[in-house]
């Protein structure tokens, strides 16, 4: 039977994570005709809900050395590689950042000092600072409220805006014409001989569907990635299963820190951060075998345990009620029996008998590498032939810049500027053109320094359809402050409202529909 497509594609991603974005840019930048589908908004799973740590891995250097596994160091030295791709090519979306990690006991110090100056030698060049020793003094002056500990150890690693630095790669990717949708749902695969041909999608928003031809289609798809298998092969079985990773945030002033701490052994032996982010406190994570679920809620159990851990460390006690925002993301986790001794790995990619190329597991850090990989596999089962090798370690991402950023805008007080730049990088300058094309530099909340200019901007070059599109993502106030956010939801909905000329009842749909799904993700 003769079908109707659409338009052909060299390659067709399902997914809009890290993962899924990282493909694209390889892909597109590859010289290949690129497809990218996301049946919600960009970076709106797990991808924007990290620790927002860049890292090589403490936990597995720690492995590494007790048990001589050359494989698990051999993961610390790729991460650390991949590490500094992101702060060289997106240094206004990531940054180093010294980490402490106070000690009790004397004889635990050499312990804990000389794993991490391991770390520093294995990074060689990467390095981003050297590990030290902190005494009580310096550590009470670099932290104000912590308990009496005697000795601290710091060292660096990386830190990042998730979200952002996700709609950054695409935005790379749009540059070599990658088409990008999001809300937009695959329904079906299509088949010729046996081997999948391409897809059928629904358009959610304009309530369309469509079909897309391609040899190569790709599942990026996170936590999902079972349910696209099982769409391909229903008898297939699972790959991954699942950890919840729950995180709370408080004010800085609460705390006041400065530098992260790192809390390395809880009273159940997991590992616990402690960050300044956006100018807030984030606490997390706990890592709890869960079952399936689109949308998590951190549990009371949960606030509980960080608050616990918190308030170990610090002289300031936290309370329930000082918790601004909370939420939970899914950790996809390879299965025990796929993950056995002999094989140390945080990913696998597999290739289905239809040609369906399945990602399970991975980790932000490492992203580009699983993408370069993913590229490769295609090229060597010879479903997609690019024009060149991969390019992606060397590109600089969208917003990134080179000569110092300058604006001189009375409109903007100086920590709005700063916002700016450390949201946009050099994209700032289109934002301030478009507060004054729109004298649009009225204040989203007052208790923030957002302005309606970023909702414009997002709308015309970070694909927002949705106010929680902006709000959670391109913004993160919902990952800051959920009351704040659902004070702005009408604010944001009426400018892109105004903007896409949507009627009254659009509008009214939009306003429930964000406040609904603002409290069955946030706490």
């Amino acid at each position: 039977m003769q079908i109707d497509f659409h338009d052909k594609y060299d390659i067709i991603i399902i997914g809009g994570g890290a993962i899924g974005s990282s493909i694209a840019l390889d892909s597109a930048s590859r010289g290949l005709k690129t497809l990218l589908i996301e049946q919600n908004d960009f970076s709106s799973g797990s991808s924007s809900k990290s620790t927002k740590l860049l890292h090589g891995g403490v936990r597995y250097l720690e492995q590494a050395i007790i048990k001589l596994d050359k494989k698990q160091l051999n993961l610390v030295f790729e991460a650390l590689k991949e590490r500094k791709h992101f702060l060289d090519n997106a240094s206004f979306l990531s940054k180093k950042i010294g980490i402490l990690t106070p000690i009790k006991k004397w004889y635990e110090l050499p312990y804990y000092y000389l794993g991490l100056k391991i770390y520093d030698l294995i990074s060689n060049n990467k390095s981003l600072g050297k590990t030290s020793i902190l005494t009580k003094k310096q550590l009470q002056e670099s932290i104000l409220n912590i308990k009496n500990f005697p000795f601290a150890v710091k060292y660096y690693d990386g830190s990042f805006n998730d979200s952002k630095l996700n709609i950054s790669i695409l935005q790379t990717a749009q540059k070599y014409e990658a088409i990008l949708k999001n809300y937009t749902q695959l329904q079906a695969f299509i088949y010729k001989d046996s081997k999948i041909k391409g897809i059928q999608v629904y358009d959610r928003l304009n309530k369309k569907e469509y079909l897309f031809k391609s040899n190569c289609i790709i599942n990026a798809t996170g936590h999902y990635i079972d349910i696209i298998r099982k769409l391909d092969n229903k008898n297939t079985k699972d790959l991954v299963e699942y950890s919840r990773g729950s995180h709370i945030v408080i004010s800085n002033e609460k705390l006041k820190i400065k530098e992260a701490i790192l809390i390395p052994k809880t009273s159940d032996k997991r590992v616990l951060f402690i960050l300044p982010w956006e100018n807030h406190i984030l606490i997390g994570t706990t890592d709890i075998k869960c079952e399936f679920s689109k949308n998590l809620k951190i549990s009371e159990e949960e606030k509980d345990y960080l608050l616990n851990h918190i308030n170990k460390y610090f002289n300031a006690k936290i309370k329930k009620e000082d918790i601004l925002s909370s939420w939970s993301g899914i950790r996809t986790l390879l299965k025990q029996e796929l993950n056995s001794k002999d094989i140390i790995r945080e990913h696998i990619i597999e290739t289905s008998p239809t040609n369906l190329i399945s990602i399970a597991g991975g980790k932000w850090t490492t992203a580009r590498k699983i993408a370069e990989a993913c590229m490769a596999l295609a090229i060597d089962k010879g479903l997609v032939k690019p024009l060149k090798e991969s390019i992606t370690n060397s590109i600089k991402l969208h917003g990134s810049y080179k000569s110092k950023i300058i604006i001189e805008n009375k409109k903007l007080s100086e920590n709005q500027i700063l916002m700016l730049k450390n949201l946009y990088g050099g994209n700032i300058y289109k934002v301030v053109q478009i507060a004054e094309e729109f004298n649009a530099y009225e204040k989203i909340n007052k208790n923030y320094l957002y302005i309606k200019a970023q909702i414009i901007y997002a709308i015309k070059y970070e694909y927002v359809k949705m106010p929680l599109d902006f709000l959670a993502r391109r913004i993160r106030l919902a990952f800051l402050n959920k009351k704040e956010c659902f004070n702005s939801i009408e604010y944001v909905t009426n400018v892109i409202c105004d903007y896409n000329n949507y009627d009254k009842n659009t509008k009214d749909k939009l306003i429930k529909n964000a406040r609904v799904e603002l409290d069955e993700i946030f706490g």
